[in-house]
């Protein structure tokens, strides 16, 4: 069930074709609705990974610059209140205010910059995505963080943000441009679990690391072999190229030994090379090939499963089968930030989006959302009885739903009373009304 087909239901009850409630009206009623359908039942919970130190987009010194850029943002400068301007070191800061000024820590722009510095005095700022809507809990490394606040760290009368460590406390901020929460202590040592590549060309095609990465799916046999791009699609149908690239990307070669002395003049160091193919024929005339080298991985990285951790598809845009499509993101819960948050739908929906985030068939209480809307605005069409009776069944789908988010909901368990049979029991005659005929 897409939005669209959401907006025909509701059009067809309220007998109308735009003249009364136009249909952009009525589609930024249904984004509402399904925003705090989720909102208010809770129900939708993800785990978000952040690799440590915590990633931003970009970084500016000043807060007008935010209107100039996109992604989540980063002020890294002092905040002058007195002098209505920022500073980039504390000692500026001090001097401004009219304070003896002290050595400073380091400034780092972007928070993965203090693996370089020695000491910082900033605040481990940790920012979500903006579908996040509340926190639930929070792990490093699979343990999970105590929850706090600042003024319980303060009662420690030390600069507690500036000391590093494997985080042990957790706790939200508030206000700010982006949701996001802060961590004690800090984690000053670079961590990446996984580095998505290339990610603007396509969907990935390639896992590489220190795991081993394998395929399954039927074999694909190609119909021609090249050796770079001169002879790429003289021949029709699939094809498979045999050689590699230079770093330079400037010439093909086949054997190692050649790209190294290609690169930096170093071939009589080269192992000897394995054989090379260049049909699924040749594995029958040479048994040193390697069956791996023809073998094409095409398609897309549907699922990925291992015996030692779990992979789960998290469901971050909005299109119906969002789960089901290329993988956009790779992300990792070993030394990282893991939370597990409730989310909210982030974007605007078209007609054409599916709910992805909840089962379809809670699309009917966006259309009783959307009718309450609709019977409740002034003017042309305004019945107050009947968006309060929307409003009661709009309700009745944010507590349904709520249900199917608690783990800990046991619905009732129904079953038959057991019939006790008493002596001297028989069942009553049939009584037969007075004006039944009588034979």
């Amino acid at each position: 069930m897409t939005i669209g087909d959401i907006l025909d239901h509701a059009q067809e009850f309220l007998h109308d074709d735009g003249d009364i409630w136009t249909r952009e009206e009525l589609l930024g009623w249904a984004n509402d609705g399904y925003r705090q359908l989720l909102a208010q039942s809770h129900a939708v919970v993800r785990p978000f990974q952040i690799d440590l130190p915590g990633r931003t987009t970009w970084a500016a010194s000043q807060e007008w610059e935010d209107r100039h850029g996109q992604g989540t943002f980063r002020l890294f400068t002092y905040h002058i209140r007195s002098a209505s301007i920022n500073a980039t070191f504390q000692w500026e800061a001090q001097a401004l205010e009219g304070i003896t000024p002290e050595d400073s820590t380091d400034c780092v722009t972007h928070l993965w910059e203090m693996v370089y510095a020695d000491d910082i005095d900033m605040h481990s700022r940790l920012v979500l995505s903006k579908q996040h809507e509340r926190p639930l809990k929070v792990y490093h490394d699979d343990k999970r963080l105590i929850a706090a606040s600042n003024r319980e760290l303060d009662t420690l009368a030390t600069e507690w943000w500036t000391q590093t460590g494997d985080p042990i406390f957790w706790f939200p901020t508030n206000g700010g441009r982006d949701g996001s929460y802060e961590i004690y202590e800090l984690q000053s040592a670079y961590s990446q679990g996984y580095d998505l590549r290339d990610a603007e060309l396509g969907m990935p095609r390639l896992l590489s690391g220190d795991r081993t990465w394998g395929f399954s799916g039927d074999d694909v046999r190609w119909s021609y072999a090249y050796s770079g791009y001169a002879d790429y699609g003289m021949h029709s149908g699939l094809g498979y190229r045999f050689t590699v690239k230079s770093a330079a990307d400037t010439i093909n070669a086949v054997w190692d030994w050649e790209t190294d002395e290609i690169d930096n003049g170093t071939s009589t160091d080269t192992e000897e090379s394995d054989p090379v193919g260049t049909q699924p024929w040749e594995l029958i005339v040479d048994s040193s090939l390697d069956e791996d080298q023809f073998r094409l991985a095409m398609g897309l990285v549907r699922g990925v499963s291992s015996d030692d951790r779990q992979y789960l598809a998290a469901p971050y845009a909005n299109a119906e089968y969002s789960t089901l499509g290329a993988a956009r993101d790779w992300k990792t819960s070993e030394d990282a930030i893991t939370i597990w948050e409730i989310i909210v739908s982030a974007t605007e929906l078209t007609e054409g989006d599916g709910l992805s985030l909840i089962p379809s068939r809670f699309g009917k209480y966006i259309k009783f959302y959307v009718l309450s809307r609709a019977f409740s605005r002034k003017g042309r069409g305004f019945r107050a009885d009947m968006a309060s009776h929307f409003t009661a069944l709009f309700q009745v789908g944010v507590a349904r739903l709520s249900k199917i988010g608690n783990l800990g909901f046991v619905d009732r368990n129904f079953a038959r009373e057991a019939v006790v049979v008493s002596s001297g029991y028989r069942p009553p005659m049939v009584q037969l009304p007075p004006e039944f005929e009588r034979i």
